[in-house]
């Protein structure tokens, strides 16, 4: 299957980071635009925004991998437009320029999920920024997990259980959709025991740092 992103990697300075270092390119700017824009910093409140944060985006981040990620339309023209989002990154998935998203997709994302926050939760204005500012933390933190696991094979830690898991995802594409978290894929239903990565040579395959 021909993608977009082949034809046309400019596309990449827009949509697409080459690592999580470029990613704070915009995740800065954009954490800085938010305290900016908040009547009056609320310490403890960010830090409870922070894992409602988490719980939200991990579950949107499973809805979109899993139903617009690996939808592939029937339409060819549609289908060409569509897959570089993602199925060219399983056909390449050591090509490590298009793991992250870029300041184009990063900046809609934070416009759109406060506009959930705020017009769909009906959240008051300071608690929608303190919700969004969080959002930005977690999203950062699921870019730099994608990166590093697809970098180097970790033997241990937090990163091993996330390599793994992800990785099982490119052996078997219907599970595992989950990047930080695997709890909604437990809830829903698509969790599959994890592999080895340091042991199964395919996954090897999928890190640029074991070839």
């Amino acid at each position: 299957m021909k993608h977009l992103i082949e034809d046309h990697r400019i596309l990449l300075k827009f949509f697409a980071a080459k690592n999580p270092w470029t990613v704070l390119y915009f995740v800065v700017p954009l954490l800085t635009g938010l305290v900016l824009c908040m009547p009056e910093i609320r310490v403890l409140n960010l830090l409870i925004a922070l894992p409602l944060s988490f719980l939200y985006w991990s579950f949107v981040e499973y809805l979109i991998h899993r139903y617009f990620f690996h939808w592939i339309p029937k339409n060819r023209i549609l289908r060409y437009l569509t897959s570089s989002f993602h199925l060219y990154h399983h056909e390449n998935p050591t090509d490590t320029g298009v793991i992250n998203s870029g300041w184009v997709t990063g900046t809609l994302g934070v416009f759109f999920h406060f506009g959930i926050f705020y017009f769909v939760f009906r959240s008051p204005f300071q608690t929608a920024l303190e919700l969004t500012f969080g959002l930005v933390l977690v999203y950062y933190y699921y870019e730099w997990v994608h990166y590093k696991v697809h970098e180097k094979i970790y033997e241990k830690g937090i990163m091993r259980f996330l390599q793994n898991f992800h990785l099982t995802h490119h052996v078997s594409p219907r599970c595992n959709f989950g990047q930080i978290t695997p709890i909604w894929d437990f809830l829903l239903g698509t969790m599959k025991e994890n592999k080895e990565t340091k042991d199964n040579p395919r996954m090897r395959s999928f890190v640029k740092g074991a070839r």
